[in-house]
């Protein structure tokens, strides 16, 4: 098996847990979505709003962001700004992608560790939200998770921006 058969497998796997990760994400979502529609009658219609509204929706935004960002990598969905970009040489525009792509990876991949890191300070300091006492730590390890799953994305990306630089391919053959 070849590198390119592996790093097309690797691509599938990781859009494959990235598809899973936005459906639990789009949950989060309708979760939110449901409890603050409830909280709004609650407190409007039986004068009762659901107590912990707003821990529970800044819970699920978290998911919500850190959940769905891989997907919309794998999709190419995240806002780029191309106006000049596309006026470059073919050659500069690889650079560009190549130089962007592992950036991106460096920054993603230290979020995800220091989010990691911040999990388990939490976790061995037991800190939960204020009004309902839910633990904090497993939503940062959530958003670790998340995060991490962006840099494999941006990893792939940049593996395939080095295979697609100008005159590669030219040396290989």
């Amino acid at each position: 098996m070849g590198c390119k058969d592996s790093l097309h497998q690797f691509r599938q796997l990781i859009s494959g847990i990235s598809a899973g990760s936005n459906v639990v994400g789009v949950a989060a979502i309708v979760v939110m979505v449901l409890v603050t529609v409830s909280d709004v009658i609650g407190r409007r219609i039986f004068g009762s709003p659901i107590i912990g509204t707003l821990e529970i929706v800044r819970f699920m935004m978290a998911m919500a962001v850190f959940l769905t960002i891989a997907h919309a990598g794998v999709n190419g969905d995240h806002v780029t700004c191309d106006v000049f970009f596309m006026l470059f040489p073919r050659k500069i525009k690889s650079s560009i992608e190549i130089i962007t792509s592992l950036l991106s990876l460096v920054l993603w991949g230290l979020v995800s560790w220091q989010l990691g890191k911040k999990a388990v300070d939490l976790l061995q300091v037991g800190e939960s939200s204020m009004l309902l006492r839910v633990p904090t730590f497993p939503f940062l390890f959530i958003a670790a998770f998340g995060s991490g799953l962006l840099a494999l994305v941006i990893l792939v990306q940049f593996i395939t921006s080095l295979g697609n630089f100008p005159g590669i391919k030219d040396q290989k053959s």
